[in-house]
């Protein structure tokens, strides 16, 4: 028997049969490292996860690709990771007053698209951490 038709018929054995790598070398009256050292000469790995040979080349190209999708994935989760906003509770306590306030048009657009994104907070209370924090600031 080729090693073509070995590749073919130990897979076959492994796949629709359900056999064992063991089961499958005992019946071609061979050693177990004997198949694995054929299956190897001729390019050909044991893939654990599918239960059957398959060429070296197609393997290292899946993990290429799985490699390349979880960069992509990880790529995902740091562009969608928001930042999560520490706020001193300290400075929101006392009584809350009304007050008007002029902004220019570009800082009011993304100051809302900000609270838009933050939702779990109030804008008075991001108005009133912002303030605090300039103030500290610049004293």
């Amino acid at each position: 028997m080729n090693n073509f038709n070995l590749v073919k018929s130990v897979n076959d054995l492994l796949v629709t049969e359900g056999l064992t790598l063991d089961e499958v070398a005992k019946r071609f009256k061979m050693k177990r490292k004997d198949i694995i050292f054929n299956m190897k000469r001729e390019g050909f790995v044991f893939d654990k996860v599918e239960g059957y040979f398959i060429k070296e080349e197609t393997l290292i190209k899946r993990i290429e690709r799985l490699e390349e999708q979880q960069k992509e994935i990880l790529e995902l989760l740091s562009s969608t990771e928001r930042k999560s906003l520490k706020i001193d509770s300290s400075v929101l306590q006392g009584d809350i007053i009304p007050r008007t306030f002029k902004l220019y048009k570009n800082t009011s657009e993304k100051f809302t698209k900000f609270c838009n994104e933050h939702r779990e907070l109030k804008m008075q209370e991001i108005i009133t951490v912002a303030l605090e924090e300039f103030m500290k600031k610049h004293k």
